[in-house]
């Protein structure tokens, strides 16, 4: 779906400005996407090995591997909308061929959903910490606990570390073994919150992204939805941008890096949406 010539816009000037690079670039993102699978997984099994222990139990895999499982359905169901959108010409484009992109995407929206309700179960089970005696954390050096640092990352409970935690208030996961101060337990807490929020967001994202792909489809063209799609757009991107920062300053640079990545491919997804919309819209000038 795919044409070189739009009507003067915005979005024109954008397309222009990048069509000389812009496939190399947009499969880079991807590549980098790919990897980023790979970097989450590698975070969340050093982090499982101190929240669930040796083995996690099956039950267990989407709270300890959430952004891994999440991160590798949205990579597919990014390229699912990569050949939708632009890489599958319109008469090439069957039902059968249709039929079989929407059921795997469907199954990719499944999993999504999945990886939210295991980032929101993480957070609720927040709960299980509760306030310590922080004058008794180094009486804990020998039950192997650990210290949490951040969401996700954690160092083992030693002699020198315990001593940083006098006078301060401590909060405990005697489940996991799992000790960490009030100021670290408060930031994982909002870090797991925010990545409640970020998938929620992303959710209606392809939503809003699904409506405006049928209604291409369709070739339904009503300015009032065509506006509220791009209001919703709007305040969506804002909040992930918002997260994306958020992330950079008070987590570390992959939740940074990776929401970025997903961002400036979504927008290219976007641009191979309004490059089919322009190309249907010429179609219909030169039959009528």
């Amino acid at each position: 779906m795919t044409s070189n010539k739009l009507t003067s816009s915005g979005f024109e000037k954008i397309y222009l400005f990048l069509s000389p690079y812009s496939k190399y670039f947009k499969y880079s993102v991807y590549l980098l996407l790919a990897l980023n699978v790979v970097l989450f997984l590698r975070e969340e099994w050093e982090a499982s090995r101190y929240v669930f222990g040796d083995h996690v139990r099956l039950e267990e895999i989407i709270r300890a591997f959430a952004a891994s499982i999440d991160t590798l359905a949205w990579l597919l169901l990014l390229l699912l909308f990569e050949l939708e959108t632009y890489q599958i010409p319109d008469d090439k484009l069957t039902p059968k061929i249709a039929l079989a992109i929407h059921t795997f995407r469907m199954v990719c929206y499944g999993v999504i959903v999945y990886a939210f309700y295991g980032y929101l179960t993480k957070a609720l089970n927040m709960d299980v910490f509760h306030a310590f005696e922080s004058a008794n954390v180094c009486g804990l050096v020998d039950q192997k606990y650990a210290v949490m640092t951040s969401l996700d990352k954690y160092t083992p409970l030693t002699l020198e570390n315990c001593i940083s935690f006098v006078g301060r208030q401590s909060f405990i996961n005697e489940n996991s073994s799992i000790i960490a101060t009030s100021l670290k337990f408060n930031k994982a807490l909002w870090l797991i919150w925010l990545d409640v929020i970020n998938s929620s967001t992303w959710i209606l994202v392809v939503v809003n992204l699904e409506f405006d792909i049928r209604m291409t489809a369709k070739q339904v063209s009503r300015n009032w939805l065509v506006r509220a799609s791009h209001i919703s757009k709007g305040v969506l991107y804002f909040i992930l941008v918002s997260a994306a920062v958020y992330w950079g300053f008070e987590d570390d640079f992959l939740p940074f890096w990776d929401a970025m990545l997903w961002i400036i491919a979504f927008m290219f997804i976007e641009l191979n949406l309004f490059e089919w919309q322009q190309e249907l819209e010429e179609e219909n000038a030169k039959s009528s």
